[in-house]
């Protein structure tokens, strides 16, 4: 397929895709240059490989590292990249990753606790409710793991969701997460579910009130 007929997102998919590959087998660091001359030997073009790559580092799809080495007595720095795990987490569907069983997930980045809602950036929350979020998709992974029909699981995901959406606003509403929360609290009934549940019932008590 000639480069020009593929689209940027498609562009995006082959440099993640070489670099989840690349990192199941070896398991380590590579460069831009590298992920350039390989894919370049399919047919792309070397300008929009790089900004592509650009493009997945600033979105945090790509993890970087500075090397220091030294060539010819002269010390040089170089920029080493591998691919992150929220890149990784496009190609795998894990229980142990909440982006795949949530929406709405909360991510630390810089001191700074960052909204992401389907995997798009939308600010910033408080440490408090940043916690109460991460534990509530905690309380996902349980049900989604728990002796429950298909219909109760979607029924608590569902609340659960909805208070996730509440906890995101600047003002949340107060009736909406308590109504939600009168019907996630069976979950405390599940295995492994008690202690998580009485403590995301503590973190809401300024709601619940």
């Amino acid at each position: 397929m000639d480069s020009n007929t593929l689209s940027e997102d498609e562009v995006k998919e082959k440099i993640l895709r070489y670099l989840y590959d690349f990192n199941k087998s070896r398991a380590q660091w590579t460069t831009s240059e590298k992920v350039i001359g390989d894919l370049r030997s399919a047919e792309l073009d070397r300008i929009r490989i790089k900004n592509n790559i650009d493009y997945l580092i600033g979105e945090k799809y790509i993890d970087t590292r500075n090397e220091r080495v030294k060539l010819t007595g002269q010390s040089i720095l170089f920029q080493e990249i591998r691919i992150s795990n929220k890149g990784i987490r496009l190609f795998e569907d894990s229980k142990f990753s909440q982006k795949a069983l949530s929406s709405v997930t909360i991510e630390a980045e810089e001191g700074a606790n960052v909204i992401f809602v389907s995997g798009h950036q939308y600010g910033t929350i408080s440490q408090a409710s940043g916690s109460s979020i991460n534990d509530l998709d905690k309380l996902i992974g349980i049900i989604k793991e728990a002796q429950l029909s298909d219909e109760e699981k979607r029924n608590l995901v569902g609340d659960i969701e909805v208070i996730k959406a509440q906890l995101i606003k600047p003002n949340p509403t107060k009736k909406i997460i308590q109504a939600a929360w009168s019907a996630v609290g069976i979950a405390a009934n599940l295995s492994g579910a008690h202690d998580l549940v009485t403590k995301i019932g503590q973190q809401l008590t300024k709601w619940l009130s």
